[in-house]
């Protein structure tokens, strides 16, 4: 009798542990980052999701970055993008975004703003800057395009430090089936006034909707489309498109480019419902984020 109670223990503990697997790297990280702070939480940032798009008091997600370029002698919006986990416990080097943003460009003039809400106000003590070292970029395969491709890892001169307002954010597992259609998803991207971050509410669209309504090539096997629900405007190319699993944030695509649909009208005017935003899905470029992490 003894024995099976102890049995049966045992296979509670494995339950439990199993369990606790399954809700952290193991499934909403990819198996990537040794870091002490969790990813994809939000601390303070936990009303995210009641905060009015384009409010004058932003909260941006604590992974959120925004990387802008010094153009002469003025700091102008590039991209944004996302802290991603390193092999460091305590902090990261890494930016995950697109690799459109840096296609002929001087690395030296860029600045990479994190940990606070207006990212370009130096009298926020939680800011911190950051430089490029490195920039991988995610290799063009046959039959692909560059907005196919648009992914990159970015390494810094010096890494970010974890604290309340700077966390990373999670990723998804390689074997992830996509994101169904009707899913609700979250979009940062840089508003005005410039630094600034701010998010959207995304709906995932179907492939066979993206495949037959957008005016571009649409690949569903490296790309996934969503509808913006806020007529916020914002700059959100290589933005993080996060959306919560087991109460954590993981980041399931990076923004690409916005494209319109086929039944718009190039000579009428522009409206939120005849775009659709484009993104490059992270869950099947795990390796080449791995790769680019042990190559920095």
């Amino acid at each position: 009798m003894l024995l099976k109670s102890a049995f049966c223990f045992f296979l509670f503990i494995e339950a439990i542990k199993s369990a606790k697997r399954a809700t952290t790297n193991g499934v909403v990280n990819g198996g990537i980052g040794k870091s002490k702070v969790q990813c994809g939480t939000l601390n303070q940032w936990a009303a995210v999701e009641k905060t009015k798009p384009g409010a004058k008091h932003r909260n941006p997600f604590p992974w959120a970055v925004s990387i802008l370029y010094l153009d002469g002698n003025y700091l102008r919006d590039l991209c944004v993008g996302s802290v991603i986990e390193s092999n460091n416990p305590n902090s990261s080097d890494l930016i995950l975004t697109g690799s459109a943003c840096f296609e002929q460009i001087n690395l030296e003039r860029i600045y990479i703003f994190g940990g606070a809400k207006d990212l370009t106000d130096s009298y926020q003590a939680e800011r911190q800057v950051g430089f490029v070292k490195s920039v991988f970029k995610l290799p063009i395969k046959k039959n692909l395009d560059l907005y196919q491709s648009n992914m990159a890892v970015v390494k810094l001169v010096k890494p970010f430090l974890y604290n309340a307002k700077l966390t990373p954010v999670c990723l998804p597992a390689a074997n992830e089936p996509p994101l169904q259609a009707g899913t609700l998803c979250y979009l940062s991207g840089s508003t005005p006034p410039k630094g600034a971050i701010d998010q959207t509410m995304l709906r995932i669209l179907s492939a066979e909707f993206c495949r037959k309504n957008v005016s571009f090539p649409f690949n569903p096997d490296v790309q996934m489309c969503g509808e913006k629900l806020d007529p916020v405007y914002m700059l959100p190319i290589g933005g993080p498109v996060v959306c919560r699993k087991y109460n954590r944030y993981v980041q399931y695509a990076v923004f690409s480019f916005p494209a319109p649909l086929k039944s718009w009208k190039k000579d009428t005017p522009i409206k939120m419902k005849d775009f659709v935003g484009i993104m490059c899905t992270v869950s099947n470029q795990l390796q080449f984020i791995k790769n680019s992490i042990r190559a920095a």
